[in-house]
């Protein structure tokens, strides 16, 4: 069974200010997938591209990017959380499948470089508010639990109306539709 041999779950600790908090449970790649990025060339963020990618959430529950201008995030594309709950955003643009952006690709292990995650899946945003959500990521392939931890964050940092909350089985054709052809570049998106 690939979640028994392959998902790694782990538990982090984090010292801050003088008390422990017991952070996310996290997952790591699929290290078939890993070794696919690296054959294709997929870029790897480091630290500082990491930050423009990064999501805050103000105290109605919209998100803004917190190193960018213009900050609110109005598009669908792929999301990651860390362990500590930090959210990273692009939108398909961005990731490089209308290939925009040559020679810099980046899919759900580019946020965080190929490191775990507590969470990875699909995110429609209007207005800076989440529209919907989908759970998916063949990197990681997260199983329902961090779904769940993922849902119960979101509550926690102020996200409390409500959502569409759809399984990758459900939107595959949906997604498929949204591109004319990925060879081309050319791009039907939302």
């Amino acid at each position: 069974d690939y979640i028994m041999k392959h998902k790694i779950f782990s538990f982090f600790l984090f010292f801050s200010f003088n008390s422990f908090a017991v952070i996310l449970q996290t997952i790591n790649i699929d290290p078939d997938m890993l070794a696919a990025d690296k054959r294709r060339g997929i870029t790897y963020l480091n630290d500082i591209q990491r930050k423009n990618y990064l999501l805050r959430i103000d105290k109605n529950g919209k998100f803004f990017y917190a190193n960018r201008s213009p900050n609110e995030v109005e598009v669908y594309g792929k999301f990651v959380m860390d362990g500590k709950g930090d959210i990273y955003f692009a939108s398909y643009q961005e990731l490089g499948t209308c290939k925009l952006k040559k020679g810099f690709l980046l899919n759900h292990a580019s946020f965080l470089a190929g490191g775990p995650v507590a969470m990875a899946g699909i995110l429609t945003f209007k207005e800076g508010k989440i529209k919907e959500v989908i759970n998916n990521s063949g990197h990681y392939r997260p199983p329902k639990e961090f779904f769940n931890q993922f849902l119960k964050e979101l509550s926690e940092k102020g996200v409390k109306y409500k959502f569409t909350v759809k399984s990758f089985v459900d939107e595959m054709e949906k997604i498929d539709k949204m591109f004319e052809d990925r060879k081309t570049g050319k791009c039907n998106i939302l």
